[in-house]
């Protein structure tokens, strides 16, 4: 690659780096019709950063008893908590099942940024009512949440482009919904039946017809996503388990979290800073690169936690990241180190470059991989905080590797012919002989 092209790859590779980094760091903003929300305020923060809620409950085991499936039981109750949560408005809430160190099955709850626990509580802890009514929204009640056995997303028959809920009634449902929905006064397809979650219309379909078998439908110009959460809603009349008591319940201030924030950006920059400094000092033009790499290791990494929905940054998490970034360095130190002992045993400067990238290679994908093995089997295996920090470390580890071996490969590759391949540029010294 010529001189002058070198120089235009790389002045536009690095202002489009700088156009997106400021762009994802800079606070969001609103012009006239255009709401602009930038990748650090959209990265989802934990109860210890943010505040807010977290409690525990402990499964009763008595409740298990006649639980054929007891994992999936306890998933769908976390299910159904989330989906609760969720419908009044917690979007952020977290709920998992976990086992105790003394094998008990728990569910935990986190609720970050709620300015009042005690709705939050009650929320999880009052079971859910849904009521089938006539008429209207205080009309007659045709039948409860107890006597449906299940609710699920079908294709719509009369319009196969939507989607409609199946209900299932057990025996007394199918009784109280045929005598409700066939009588005199009942004006078929006119009035409409009232499906109130915890006294909350969620849906008021026209009656076509008296409703005299197990199953009835619901339809409307439902998406396939609309007709599942309706489901899930009318489902979650009930848990498929009950709780013994919460054994633990705190609230966390979002004090903490500012502070520490604050904290880890003021020493991130700090730390950064003294990286180039050192990589530059020692390493030449290869520590220019490699600290454009490190740029790029950062913005990739801030957008990563901003658009993957299933990464919530904690404290262990920025730690997890903060190893990504030694880790990124520690490739490009490798690298580098082995470039020089290629070059001081008498290669030509080419040579020792391709040479030296090559035979450090196996070391910094053993290195990394042995770390990714660690960080996924934490993220399978572990809980809370300690699960938080092998997310960020598993996308911490892929990024850095990708810094590494492409990222800074290419920046010299467009600093070479900058410099003119000048190995006083690059640190690189040939062995003295006596």
């Amino acid at each position: 690659m010529s001189k002058r092209k070198s120089i235009i790859c790389l002045s536009i590779l690095v202002f489009v780096m700088l156009f997106v980094g400021i762009f994802s760091v800079m606070p969001s903003f609103k012009v006239g019709m255009y709401d602009y929300q930038s990748p650090l305020s959209q990265i989802k923060l934990g109860l210890d950063l943010k505040g807010g809620v977290y409690v525990t409950f402990e499964v009763d085991e008595e409740s298990l008893e006649d639980v054929e499936n007891v994992d999936e039981a306890i998933t769908n109750t976390a299910k159904i908590m989330q989906d609760r949560l969720a419908a009044k408005g917690y979007t952020e809430a977290v709920v998992t099942a976990v086992n105790s160190t003394s094998g008990a099955k728990n569910i935990r709850v986190e609720i970050p940024d709620v300015s009042n626990p005690d709705e939050a509580f009650e929320i999880l802890s009052k079971p859910a009512s849904l009521e089938i009514r006539i008429k209207s929204q205080t009309g007659e009640l045709a039948t409860e949440s107890t006597n449906i056995i299940s609710a699920k997303a079908v294709p719509d028959q009369s319009n196969m482009e939507y989607y409609a809920v199946q209900l299932q009634f057990n025996k007394e449902g199918q009784k109280d919904m045929a005598f409700a929905t066939s009588k005199n006064n009942i004006a078929h397809g006119t009035d409409k039946v009232y499906f109130l979650l915890d006294g909350e219309v969620i849906s008021e379909p026209v009656v076509q017809g008296a409703i005299t078998g197990e199953y009835s439908t619901i339809s409307g110009q439902m998406t396939r996503e609309q007709a599942e959460a309706l489901a899930i809603q009318i489902s979650s009349g009930a848990y498929e388990i009950s709780f013994k008591d919460q054994i633990e319940r705190r609230v966390v201030s979002a004090t903490l979290g500012e502070e520490a924030i604050q904290t880890v950006l003021i020493a991130g920059v700090i730390s950064l800073v003294l990286i180039v400094v050192f990589l530059v000092l020692l390493y030449g033009m290869f520590g220019v690169a490699a600290s454009l790499a490190l740029f790029g290791y950062t913005i990739i990494m801030i957008l990563a936690l901003a658009l993957l929905p299933f990464v919530q940054l904690t404290l262990p998490g920025i730690a997890g990241i903060i190893l990504g970034i030694g880790m990124a360095v520690d490739a490009n130190i490798i690298m580098f180190e082995r470039i020089k002992d290629e070059y001081r045993n008498g290669k030509s400067f080419k040579s020792a470059y391709e040479d030296g990238f090559k035979r450090s290679l196996s070391a910094i994908i053993d290195s990394n991989i042995t770390t990714l093995i660690g960080g996924i089997t934490l993220w399978a295996l572990a809980t809370g905080s300690v699960q938080g920090f092998a997310v960020t470390l598993v996308f911490s580890v892929v990024i850095s590797l990708f810094s590494a071996l492409f990222l800074t490969r290419m920046f010299v590759n467009f600093l070479m012919p900058i410099a003119n391949e000048e190995p006083a540029l690059f640190k690189l010294k040939r062995l003295e002989v006596e």
